[in-house]
């Protein structure tokens, strides 16, 4: 009891660690069947008398012995003296039917409302027990119900019945019920039982029917090892266990607090990122959140919206100081078209930026996919590309390779190396803009579009500006009745897109890249602290096990 009262005491310590909290309350509950979490009073009427008096109440019922743990390959390990091994049919009555007047009120209830957490609201509806009473199963107020079918089960779907309309109820048939021995089995401890790890994870192998409907087997549930303390520390447990689950509930509550407190903080400082007004201003505010990344950036969330911020602090233009000598942004179209108003944009740009079409940047490439019958089309020397490449900036190749057969049998054409790589059509594009520069020439499905750009050296630019500009191009994509996503080709043709001179997308590239590897260095320092948190608290729980 000392160790595991030490360790509940410390566990604040290692509660940020990766599902801490649900692990806690897995111990709390293997603690309680084991024995361990409350201290046996010798004052306490035995196990053993109490199975006796139950076994009174149930005369009329043969008593099988029980199977000791070994024999079901548990590892409970030693009840304390007090305790027995038992198990249901032996203190209760398994699947009940009740007695009713056909006109009473009754409660209904449905699997939707069965409570997954312990303790959780029980709730119902009200309807006629004669038209619940065929075809359902049968529960009344102090029965413990389980949910036998998958993933319910697992779920951990299962219920103290208690305030029922007439104090009667009928539900789902996915339903096993136990009816405790009257006044000598706490039904909130069966519960406790039903959802320890120890009976969940002894269940599993033993599940029969197909996948997606297999069910506990009612000889599990019946006739499984069941740890009976005596009646008054089947209560204190329940206490115990009570107030132990209040205190994970608060954990879970500062720790949700202390998450919302820092996304925050974050989307507070990035946003005096974005809306500084000067490259100065823009570097005091940096150093700010610099000198704070301990308190900032301890959630990986905020990792990824300091990414996404620092693309859009380089097309705003608030990464590098403007040059008044750099070479006009004009430069990179590949005609002069009259200047676009840039008063009308999404956000402002530096005045010697301009804005332009994507289609002014260079020419659109199509893409198309070869007969996949004709074999004489694949597995030649040309990378074919789909959207389902699209996970990295710079692609050398993909899954698949085509023939230079098949470019002359299909509508796949070569694509120029340093190409910008672009989605158009999937259900990616639900939530994700894919882009990419094509690292060698190669050749896209139907569903892309490349853009062989005028100047090769604004791919690495253009790529940032795409990125930054996702949720803009996201907002163009149409969505078809049965769910299809595409970008209109003159919508992504027309987009406009912020354009600096040469020479600054240069220097806005290598202040990207050097600021993205901060944010990969932020996220390994995060990844290796949450790794060494998991470690220590596994074994802080190994030790209370293996000790008690």
């Amino acid at each position: 009891m000392d160790i595991a009262d030490t360790f509940f005491k410390q566990f604040e310590i290692l509660a940020d660690a990766p599902n801490a909290v649900p692990k806690l309350r897995e111990l709390i509950l293997q603690l309680a069947v084991r024995g361990k979490l409350v201290s046996q009073d010798p004052n306490d009427e035995p196990a053993s008398v109490l199975l006796e008096k139950i076994q009174n109440q149930k005369k009329d019922v043969v008593i099988k012995k029980s199977k000791q743990p070994d024999e079901e390959n548990y590892s409970l390990g030693n009840l304390p003296d007090s305790w027995m091994w038992s198990n249901l049919y032996s203190i209760g009555i398994i699947n009940p039917r009740n007695n009713f007047l056909d006109e009473e009120s009754a409660s209904f209830i449905p699997m939707n409302l069965v409570p997954q957490t312990l303790g959780g609201k029980l709730r119902w509806d009200v309807k006629k027990w004669g038209d619940i009473k065929k075809g359902f199963t049968h529960f009344a107020d102090g029965d413990v119900v389980l949910a036998k079918i998958t993933p319910c089960f697992q779920n951990g779907k299962a219920a103290v019945m208690r305030g029922l309309e007439n104090g009667i109820g009928a539900g789902t048939t996915e339903l096993l019920v136990f009816r405790p021995t009257k006044d000598l089995i706490c039904p909130e401890y069966v519960l406790i039982h039903f959802k320890s790890p120890i009976f969940v994870d002894n269940a599993i192998p033993r599940l029969t029917g197909t996948a997606g409907q297999k069910r506990v087997p009612t000889d599990y549930f019946v006739y499984s090892p069941f740890p009976l303390p005596p009646l008054n520390e089947q209560k204190r447990i329940v206490e115990k266990v009570d107030k132990l689950m209040e205190w994970c509930d608060r954990l879970e509550k500062q720790q949700q607090q202390r998450r919302e407190t820092c996304i925050n903080l974050n989307r507070v400082a990035l946003t005096q990122l974005t809306t500084a007004k000067t490259t100065d201003e823009f570097s005091d505010r940096w150093q700010k959140v610099h000198d704070n990344f301990d308190l900032l950036y301890s959630l990986p969330e905020n990792v990824s919206q300091l990414r996404q911020s620092i693309l859009q602090l380089a097309v705003m233009g608030k990464l590098v100081k403007q040059d008044s000598n750099d070479e006009s942004a004009l430069s990179m179209l590949k005609k002069q078209n009259p200047k676009i108003d840039k008063n009308n944009y999404f956000f402002s740009i530096p005045q010697n930026w301009i804005l332009a079409k994507l289609e002014d940047l260079g020419d659109f490439i199509g893409g198309g996919t070869p007969s996949k019958s004709n074999l004489e089309f694949w597995n030649g020397d040309i990378p074919w590309i789909s959207p389902r490449d699209m996970k990295k900036d710079y692609l050398y190749s993909g899954l698949h390779f085509i023939t230079t057969e098949a470019l002359k049998e299909s509508t796949a054409q070569i694509i120029p190396k340093s190409s910008l790589l672009i989605v158009v059509r999937g259900m990616i594009l639900a939530h994700s803009f894919p882009v990419a520069i094509s690292m060698q020439p190669l050749s896209i499905n139907q569903d892309m579009k490349a853009l062989k750009l005028s100047n090769n050296e604004a791919a690495e630019y253009l790529l940032i500006a795409c990125k930054a500009l996702k949720c803009y191009f996201l907002a163009k994509v149409a969505r078809s009745s049965h769910g299809t996503c595409k970008l209109d080709s003159r919508d992504l043709t027309q987009f406009l897109v912020p354009i600096p001179p040469l020479k600054e997308q240069k220097r806005i590239v290598a202040k990207v890249e050097e600021m993205m590897r901060l944010c990969d260095g932020l996220e390994a320092k995060l990844k290796d602290a949450e790794t060494n948190r998991q470690k220590l608290l596994e074994s802080v729980i190994r030790q209370v096990l293996s000790q008690i």
